[in-house]
């Protein structure tokens, strides 16, 4: 691999690897505004986070090996290098993310062992448990001005405000939003996190704690709605979780 040919990798490299965080950036945002859950958002994240690791790795490893040959006078090597090195790298990373998936989704509430030790415990004719303070808590979290609207990509969507009217800040808030029919019935429902503080959110408008007395504006779109839904919605909190 000539001196030349490796310089012109590299700069390739950082403009796909610049083009590429723009993408991040971009689908992040749209996968939070289309009401896509943690999970959709989390595996988006990591399958752009893999190819902006390997480009980036494509870019500085070329000039490396180009003077690794260069140095030693043996043709051809830089590019026996350059291929493996590069393989190495990309499937590390994607057995990386894969594990780093695989573990947040069994940390998730209601999955892996404590959920199977939960229901083993109430199936055992024990008392139902104590709600916890952040279940007594949910009833402090309110939904707002709910409406349905035109959204700014064309089809409806779903807007609205949470109000966190207690005394403690919250980085994790779920709601349920319920599509009626008419006679008022749910015929489909969505999950939305407005307030999700994690390593793992890559959406700027959830990624911040909801203080006390404090209200977020929200929306979701309503593209998985079925034909017979009329128009109307309700929504409620299902889940908070406390600032550490």
């Amino acid at each position: 691999m000539k001196i030349s040919t490796s310089i012109i990798i590299f700069f390739l490299s950082m403009v796909a690897l610049v083009a590429e965080i723009f993408l991040y950036m971009f689908v992040a945002v749209g996968a939070g505004m289309s009401g896509a859950g943690g999970s959709t958002i989390l595996i988006l994240a990591s399958v752009l986070m893999v190819v902006m690791v390997v480009t980036g790795a494509a870019g500085v490893l070329a000039p490396v090996c180009a003077l690794i040959e260069y140095g030693t006078k043996k043709k051809n090597l830089a590019y026996k290098i350059y291929l493996p090195a590069l393989l190495v790298i990309g499937v590390g990373v994607a057995v990386l993310s894969v594990i780093g998936v695989i573990s947040m989704e069994s940390m998730k509430p209601g999955t892996g062992e404590k959920a199977s030790v939960g229901s083993a415990r109430i199936e055992e004719g024990s008392a139902t448990p104590a709600p916890t303070e952040e279940e007594q808590y949910r009833s402090q979290v309110t939904i707002k001005d709910l409406k349905v609207a035109p959204t700014v990509f064309r089809g409806k969507g779903v807007f609205g405000e949470v109000h966190n009217g207690g005394q403690r800040t919250l980085n994790e808030v779920r709601i349920k939003i319920y599509f009626l029919d008419g006679a008022g019935q749910p015929i489909h429902e969505e999950d939305f996190m407005p307030v999700w503080v994690s390593e793992y959110s890559f959406n700027p408008d959830t990624n911040k704690p909801l203080k006390p007395g404090y209200s977020r504006k929200f929306g979701v779109k309503a593209d998985n709605a079925p034909s017979d839904w009329k128009g109307e919605v309700r929504a409620e909190v299902t889940e908070v979780k406390f600032e550490k």
